[in-house]
């Protein structure tokens, strides 16, 4: 994968619609935290996975969800290369989720670090007390490939499911059509899959 060097923290989400600002009070809002990964990355003339802050997939699922029933809210932090993800990152994601009025989120990142991040958001997880967080990666790109060659929306679909409809709160990662806890789950580099701690 190539290394994007976009570094720069923002929280500001990229949709004018909020909780506030709605008129249809039955909408369930959902957080999308974008940190970068394969799952929001294109492809380079050579092949390699370049991170992008124009992809916005709370966008993509207020466009095919059920009419008047959810709605997503973009929140980006980052768009890096999970090798790049520094404390600093994961600290700004933290406390955007813990002060959010929402209680449901996606977490977007790459697969690299995945883990780390997911235990610094687990370590803190009393202060997220009601918070629902699923983490999603993917490990091939959605874009240039076509959806049967991409991971992304597949994983995206059962992590959104995931974080509407799991009755536990706490933090989770949802891959592969399968659920952990950050605790259970680690990555398997040889074959590209998150697989249950043994």
């Amino acid at each position: 994968m190539a290394r994007n060097a976009r570094s720069k923290i923002s929280t500001s989400a990229s949709t004018s619609t909020s909780p506030k600002a709605s008129k249809v009070p039955s909408f369930e809002y959902i957080g999308i935290v974008s940190m970068g990964g394969t799952i929001e990355s294109d492809e380079d003339a050579g092949g390699n996975a370049v991170p992008k802050s124009t992809i916005d997939y709370a966008e993509f699922i207020n466009k095919y969800v059920r009419p008047g029933d959810s709605r997503s809210l973009a929140i980006r932090i980052c768009s890096l290369d999970s090798r790049d993800v520094t404390d600093e990152h994961r600290e700004a994601a933290f406390r955007e989720m813990r002060a959010s009025p929402l209680s449901k989120f996606l977490l977007l990142h790459g697969t690299f670090t995945m883990d780390k991040t997911l235990m610094y958001l687990q370590q803190r997880k009393d202060e997220l007390q009601g918070k629902k967080i699923v983490a999603v990666a993917s490990f091939w790109t959605s874009f240039g490939r076509g959806a049967m060659h991409t991971d992304a929306l597949f994983n995206l679909g059962g992590a959104y499911y995931t974080a509407r409809y799991n009755e536990r709160d706490g933090i989770w990662l949802a891959m592969h059509g399968s659920l952990w806890t950050p605790e259970e789950v680690h990555k398997d580099t040889e074959h590209n899959l998150f697989v249950r701690e043994t």
